[in-house]
């Protein structure tokens, strides 16, 4: 077998304008993007962006009816769409334009059946558009109609997106009528996996799907996750201990989903992997070509293709309605582009007898936090404590408090949550002694504050955020400064492009009057975070005192055009005015406070 690439890739799709470059390390990386623009593109709306249409409002014309469903497409608002370009159908029924406009705006509104007519349509009428085709052909393979799918895929326009989907789609067709190519599956990790979960899905000899995780292991610069479907693919294929070794290694790494664990002790004992292996609950082709289309609606996700993904993410809907992950996807996408309401929507349709109920919950009590809607996200957080008596759901009571600044309340909450835990705080409970040290540190409480950030980074030696917090908690009050310098170059070690601990690390260097050194970090700094009105600040401090002053003012007004702090603002007039002394440099509210909550993660993908 081959040697697969993981490396980056490209999907085009003429009907979407779709740039899918892939994701960082996820799966793929290395051929440059091409961006296609195409009449028919999905348009990404302004985040929050609402679109009402008052038909009043509007005449009656072709080209208005025609613009005013590109704006609702426009906006998101495709139920608004569809029936003004049913209308204009009507009366030009062989308008590619008009069907690719319906075609698209169907599936991403989970009209299937509208999508692959209007789909097939185009195909029927020679047209070159690769999402039509690759509609029809999950359609058909939904309905068990595989050898219109092999025909249909047969015929995609060649290019970097029939290359990448055509051999995993196609594959699942033809195992839907028994037949297997190995050699099929050659491009990437992906295909790789599809490779291996085929093979299984069909009772091929197990050295083939061992085959295809050593595959997959091959190149370097792996995820966890595709280390941990090769090891996947190790275990379903008779070669436990080789999954567990893999497994190991990966838990070792921090790596890997949260089921490591459980899969560790299935494999060690030989127990019933099917719950824990998603390549065991393939049981149709449409399941494992749901899979394919899913990892493809990912990969634009993480690409900030919201709308893009969730055309793919709805044709894995087609394919398999119950795959619970696919409305996961499409909610995050929903709530990255602000759209709650939607994003709230996909998320109740989670049954709680799923896994992913309870964190599906706390998203949805986040959003309504960040829609403004507090009490609602308490209500439904507290609720659910009542139901599951999980502390998790509290804790990000005090974290929403936290969010608003309400500090009082915020640590009478994770007060609240530690006196229901054994004393001390059990260590899968570190990131309370997290949230609950910053919060005491904002409440002035110091001592407290630094007891419990240095317990939680007992529990976490490595994590970069605590090692921040602390550290620049230190720096701040000119204390351990050795040791704080040494916390925060770890940090920026562990998050080399996070511009909160880049500033950290800057001011630890100001602090300790090294000056030179200071500023090359603050400058980073700063092009990570250009709009930070504290870290503009330091940069402004940094330069001042090694004789850029002209610089340093430029600095102080860019920070005194972003600040929402008034004592912050006061300092800057007063350092634009008069300068500045080595002793009077403004204290920042804390950028180690800035920096983002990092919820309890066990796992990085």
């Amino acid at each position: 077998m081959s040697h697969k690439k993981s490396a980056r890739f490209l999907v085009s799709v003429a009907a979407l304008a779709i740039i899918a470059a892939g994701c960082g390390h996820l799966y793929a990386a290395g051929n440059a993007a091409k961006d296609v623009a195409a009449a028919s593109a999905v348009i990404e709306p302004a985040a929050g962006d609402e679109f009402t249409f008052n038909k009043s409002s509007v005449r009656r014309t072709l080209a208005g009816e025609y613009l005013t469903s590109r704006y609702a497409q426009s906006k998101n608002n495709w139920g608004k769409a569809t029936p003004l370009l049913d209308a204009l159908l009507e009366k030009e029924p062989d308008n590619k334009e008009l069907l690719r406009q319906s075609m698209v705006i169907a599936e991403g509104s989970g009209n299937h059946d509208l999508a692959a007519k209007r789909a097939q349509k185009l195909v029927d009428l020679k047209s070159d558009d690769g999402l039509a085709r690759l509609i029809v052909a999950t359609h058909a393979i939904g309905k068990g109609d595989y050898d219109t799918a092999i025909k249909t895929l047969t015929a995609l326009p060649k290019g970097d997106m029939a290359d990448f989907v055509m051999p995993l789609l196609k594959g699942w067709a033809m195992a839907g009528k028994g037949q297997f190519t190995p050699e099929m599956f050659k491009g990437t990790t992906i295909h790789a996996y599809h490779g291996g979960v085929i093979a299984h899905y069909l009772k091929k000899d197990n050295a083939l799907v061992f085959g295809f995780a050593e595959t997959i292991l091959a190149p370097s610069g792996l995820t966890g996750e595709e280390v941990e479907r090769a090891a996947d693919l190790m275990a379903i294929s008779g070669h436990p201990k080789d999954a567990v070794n893999v497994y190991k290694a990966l838990q070792s790494q921090k790596g890997g989903s949260d089921l490591l664990e459980e899969k560790i002790a299935a494999a060690d004992k030989g127990g019933d992997m099917a719950k824990l292996i998603p390549a065991l609950a393939v049981k149709t082709p449409a399941e494992g070509a749901a899979t394919a289309i899913l990892d493809l609606a990912r990969i634009l996700y993480l690409e900030n293709s919201d709308a893009s993904s969730r055309i793919f993410a709805q044709m894995a809907l087609d394919l398999d309605p119950n795959k619970v992950e696919t409305h996961i996807l499409i909610a995050s996408s929903y709530a990255r582009s602000k759209q709650f309401d939607q994003a709230l929507a996909e998320y109740n349709k989670i049954p709680e007898s799923r896994p992913e109920y309870l964190t599906t919950r706390h998203e949805a009590a986040e959003i309504l936090a960040d829609s403004g809607k507090t009490d609602e996200a308490v209500a439904l957080l507290n609720k659910l404590y009542a139901t599951h008596h999980n502390p998790d759901s509290l804790i990000r009571i005090g974290d929403i408090y936290r969010s608003k600044e309400d500090f009082s309340k915020a640590l009478a909450v994770y007060n609240d949550v530690a006196a229901k835990l054994p004393n001390p705080v059990p260590e899968e409970y570190w990131y309370l002694l997290y949230a609950r040290g910053m919060t005491e540190e904002r409440l002035k409480d110091w001592p407290k504050a630094e007891a419990d950030l240095k317990k939680a980074l007992e529990y976490q030696p490595d994590h970069p955020y605590i090692m921040n917090y602390l550290g620049y908690a230190w720096i701040d009050q000119g204390i351990h400064m050795d040791e704080a310098m040494k916390m925060l170059e770890s940090a920026s070690a562990l998050r080399p492009n996070d511009g909160y601990i880049t500033d950290s690390l800057g001011w630890a260097h100001f602090k300790m009057k090294q000056f030179a050194e200071a500023v090359p970090l603050l400058e980073q700094a700063v092009g990570m975070l250009p709009y930070d009105s504290e870290i503009n600040s330091h940069l402004g401090d940094a330069y001042w005192q090694v004789g850029r002053k002209v610089e340093a003012r430029f600095q102080w007004e860019r920070a005194r055009n972003y600040a929402k702090d008034t004592k912050l603002t006061d300092a800057l007039n007063a350092k634009m005015e008069n300068g500045m002394t080595l002793e009077d440099p403004a204290k920042p509210v804390a950028a180690a406070a800035a920096t983002p909550a990092v919820p309890p993660v066990t796992s990085s993908h």
